[in-house]
């Protein structure tokens, strides 16, 4: 985070956005426990800013659902 001088934040941090990053957490972990032992540790200043974390669930379909079949023999 760096000190802002510009908009509404004037004299408060601001974030850098080109620092932004996203994680991938368990459904079954909490998102405050995951960042607190998967992230602190690598990058101290990090924080999580709460309105924009979402609750979604990705299915790769591809993993869980494809059968390989073999091609066709050209004959």
């Amino acid at each position: 985070m760096l000190g802002g001088t510009r908009g509404k934040l004037k004299g408060k941090p601001q974030p850098d956005a080109g620092l932004r990053d996203a994680e991938n957490v368990p459904l079954a972990e909490d998102v405050t426990a995951y960042f607190r032992r998967r992230l602190l540790p690598h990058a101290q200043d990090a924080w999580i800013d709460h309105e924009k974390t979402r609750g979604r669930i990705r299915i790769p379909f591809n993993r869980h659902f494809y059968v390989f079949e073999p091609p066709q023999r050209l004959s």
